[in-house]
């Protein structure tokens, strides 16, 4: 990497650490770029990771979590004052969120609308107009717009008619290399995700009821979210479910797992979907997740998300029964995410 530098670059996240898939995800740019030797500003509202890091990071403070628009407008406009006294030539503007005037915009979210109907009672609702109105200005003002995928590409310009000549890429996230190998099965099914309701933790125990009656010693594991935050569905057979809450090290999830449940309602991508696949896990996940894309019949199963209990049951039956030796590791190395997005950075430059 040249010593010259020859431009900044300006990170843009509310949330600064990967405590979630869209922070993880901004949290290894920012750190791949800085080791490269680059300058790096990280504009966020919270630094969620005490780890050192080779950014400067400038954290705005208390976030106001609810209603979440309004925690993006007010983000949106801490980070266009910073901008109006601290902007200059060599720096390029890289956002993670719902703010204007990026160079290029990263969307980690499925475009609001993609999936309702023109009688669903969301049409009703202000806060999802408000959400729809803050994307569209944030789409529509960006130079360039980073889908995860080519559906994922489609989904926006389906959305946004505008959006056509402002998208690249696309760029998929990058996962850590694994040396595990997958031999003897653990005997478990695992679920992770902190928006457990839209990422389709009510299916999952649906399903894990009724594998557990043919398999009484199978556990379910779940990671993201406390037993008290769903204590409402009342899953049966607590006895071998465990609710391991939020975690720092994601290991202690996978290690206890043979299969992934993913069966969510909305998901751009699903980094959890891609981080089982590297470490030899199978999946079975909905067509409404971005990743599906990268899912093979060698290491596991795609099923449209209104496909009966009945077929989600037998499906996880059937891969529980997999050989795990056989199952194919999935890579991409955050370095060549670190190189595709490089070069989007030197096209910003040149105009």
């Amino acid at each position: 990497m040249s010593t010259s530098r020859p431009f900044e670059i300006v990170q843009v996240v509310r949330r600064f650490g990967p405590v979630g898939g869209m922070e993880d995800i901004a949290w290894r740019i920012c750190c791949g770029l800085a080791d490269q030797g680059l300058d790096v500003t990280v504009l966020c509202d919270e630094v969620c990771r005490s780890d050192s890091y080779n950014s400067k990071v400038v954290e705005f403070g208390t976030r106001a979590e609810k209603p979440r628009w309004l925690a993006h407008l007010r983000f949106a406009r801490q980070v266009q004052s910073w901008l109006r006294e601290n902007h200059h030539a060599r720096q390029i503007i890289h956002c993670h969120e719902m703010v204007p005037q990026a160079d290029i915009l990263s969307v980690h979210s499925t475009p609001h609308g993609i999936y309702e109907s023109t009688v669903s009672p969301k049409i009703f609702d202000p806060t999802w107009h408000i959400n729809r109105w803050l994307e569209r200005r944030v789409i529509s003002t960006a130079k360039k717009v980073v889908p995860y995928t080519e559906s994922h590409s489609h989904q926006i310009q389906t959305m946004y008619s505008t959006s056509k000549s402002l998208l690249v890429g696309p760029v998929a996230p990058g996962t850590e290399p694994s040396d595990r190998q997958r031999v003897k099965p653990r005997g478990a099914i695992g679920f992770i995700g902190r928006e457990w309701e839209r990422k389709g933790l009510g299916l999952v125990l649906a399903i894990f009821s009724r594998l557990v009656s043919m398999q009484p010693d199978l556990r379910l594991v779940v990671a993201g979210v406390g037993r008290q935050s769903v204590g409402e569905m009342n899953p049966s057979n607590t006895d071998n479910i465990q609710f391991l809450g939020e975690i720092n090290d994601i290991n202690q999830f996978y290690d206890q797992i043979d299969l992934l449940i993913h069966p969510a309602r909305l998901e751009a991508f699903g980094l959890v979907v891609t981080e089982a696949l590297a470490r030899r896990i199978p999946v079975l996940v909905s067509d409404r997740v971005g990743a599906s894309g990268f899912v093979r019949p060698e290491n596991g199963q795609v099923l449209p998300i209104k496909a009966s209990l009945e077929e989600w049951t037998e499906n996880a039956r059937q891969i529980l029964r997999w050989d795990l030796s056989r199952i194919p590791e999935y890579t991409r190395p955050w370095s060549s995410v670190i190189e595709e997005y490089m070069e989007l950075y030197k096209e910003c430059q040149k105009n």
